[in-house]
């Protein structure tokens, strides 16, 4: 059962009412999508033609108390299967943006998202911002007291994403909200780092 912490870019498309969870179960996900939004299925068609192959249509925790069942569409998996290459990474954040984008535009609401949804979009928006390979340093919740990893809507991400340069922040809303944070020093190789002033380093500044 997929949740929102899943690393997978996984879309929330619909609830499910608990006399069709066996219809998900068995695959008949589409059979929902169609009679559930008509908009939501004419994108997720698009979605389909402009890959050249079906999505996936997979169950999904959602609410927080008294959690029910919903449908989420699976876009790529998580960033070390869609592989290390700079072309495949920015290829899979570009076609996670347009895909959310697109069921966003059609239903007319921002649909919830998982952590690896997250993790694309702000690949994306830094692939914009800086022309320089980028790699996955770390993500997961910021609320992370919270034992619920159901998708409801009322949570955020965090990402952090280095380039060459540095390291780059940015927190994700659970309906694709992209907050860049900003920057700070890249990871320093520990070879790097001068010893404090009380081993015979450099006195700090006042």
């Amino acid at each position: 059962m997929a949740n929102r912490m899943s690393r997978e870019a996984l879309i929330y498309l619909f609830g499910v009412p608990e006399d069709d969870w066996g219809l998900l179960e068995s695959g008949e996900g589409y059979r929902l999508l169609e009679s559930s939004d008509a908009k939501a299925a004419s994108a997720v068609a698009e979605i389909e033609s402009a890959v050249d192959h079906e999505l996936r249509i997979r169950g999904a925790d959602t609410g927080r108390g008294a959690g029910g069942l919903g449908a989420v569409l699976e876009i790529v998996g998580s960033v070390a299967i869609a592989g290390g290459a700079a072309a495949a990474v920015v290829q899979a954040a570009g076609l996670v943006r347009w895909a959310y984008h697109k069921i966003a535009n059609a239903t007319g609401r921002r649909p919830m998202i998982s952590l690896g949804a997250a993790e694309y979009l702000a690949m994306a928006d830094l692939i914009d911002r800086v022309d320089s390979p980028l790699r996955l340093v770390g993500s997961g919740d910021v609320n992370s007291s919270s034992p619920d990893r159901a998708f409801t809507g009322g949570d955020m991400f965090w990402v952090v994403l280095a380039t060459e340069s540095g390291l780059h922040s940015y927190h994700i809303s659970a309906y694709g909200d992209v907050y860049y944070v900003g920057t700070s020093p890249p990871i320093p190789n520990f070879m790097d780092v001068p010893p404090p002033y009380w081993a015979g380093g450099a006195a700090p500044e006042d």
